[in-house]
C-alpha cells in the first residue's frame, strides 16, 4: 500500500520515479512527527494533490499544510476537501495561499471574510491554517529535509522490537526459575496458546536472538 500511494503521488505531482524515496521521506517524516497517519494522509492526498500541482505548491508544503489542519483536528477527506477547495477559490480571486491568509488575519479572522474568500465548504480548513500558519514553514522545511527518515523509522521499529523480545524472554526466564527445578509446564494441547518457552528456542532465549545478546 505504500508504494502504491507512493507512486500516486509521485504522478499527481508530476514528479519521476527518482523522487520516490523522497515521497517515501516525507510521508514517514509526517507521520511521525504530527497527528497524520497513513490512512489519513493517503486519504486527503488524493484529493488534493492534482490541486496542489495545479497551483504550483510542493509535496513538501502540501504535507506541511495536512500536518497543521490535522494536529488541530481536520484529517482524512475533510482537510483534503478543504485545502483544495482552498487552492481553487483563492486562484480564482488571482491570490497565493500567503496573500489569502494574511487577508484573513487582517480581517481579525471574520469568519464572514473567511467564508467569502473561500465558500462554506474549505471555510473552516482556511480559518485553522490562518491560526497554524506560523507553524506550516518550520515543517515544510523539515520534510524537505526528510532524507533517510523512512530507514530512521524502520530502524527505530527493529529496535524497539528486540527490546519487546528480549523483555518478554527475560520473563519467561523468570517465570521457568520461579517454579523450581523439579517444576514442569503441563503438555500442551490444542486449546491453549503457546507461552513465551514454546516460541524461543532455550538456545535463543538463553544465547542470542538473532545476532542481539539478550
Amino acid at each position: 500500500e505504500a508504494a502504491e500511494f507512493s507512486g500516486s503521488v509521485v504522478r499527481s505531482f508530476g514528479l519521476t520515479t527518482k523522487d520516490t524515496q523522497q515521497i517515501v521521506d516525507v510521508m514517514a517524516l509526517s507521520t511521525s512527527s504530527s497527528a497524520l497517519n497513513f490512512e489519513s494522509l493517503r486519504e486527503s492526498m488524493k484529493l488534493v494533490a492534482p490541486v496542489s500541482k495545479s497551483v504550483g505548491v510542493s509535496v513538501e508544503k502540501t504535507t506541511a499544510l495536512l500536518a497543521v489542519l490535522a494536529d488541530r483536528g481536520l484529517k482524512g477527506s475533510i482537510a483534503g476537501t478543504g485545502l483544495a477547495k482552498t487552492f481553487i477559490m483563492l486562484s480564482k480571486q488571482g491570490l497565493t495561499l500567503e496573500q489569502g491568509l494574511d487577508k484573513l488575519k487582517a480581517s481579525g479572522g471574520d469568519l464572514n471574510t473567511d467564508i467569502e474568500m473561500v465558500g462554506v465548504v474549505a471555510a473552516k480548513s482556511f480559518l485553522t491554517l490562518a491560526g497554524g500558519q506560523g507553524d506550516v514553514a518550520g515543517l515544510e522545511q523539515s520534510f524537505i529535509d526528510a532524507e533517510g527518515a523512512a530507514k530512521k523509522m524502520a530502524e527505530v521499529k527493529q529496535d524497539n522490537l528486540v527490546g519487546e523480545i528480549k523483555v518478554a524472554a527475560g520473563r519467561a526466564i523468570a517465570a521457568a526459575a520461579s517454579k523450581g527445578p523439579g517444576s514442569h509446564q503441563p503438555p500442551m494441547t490444542d486449546h491453549r496458546r503457546p507461552g513465551p518457552l514454546s516460541l524461543l528456542s532455550r538456545r535463543k532465549v538463553f544465547g542470542q536472538f538473532d545476532g542481539y545478546s539478550l
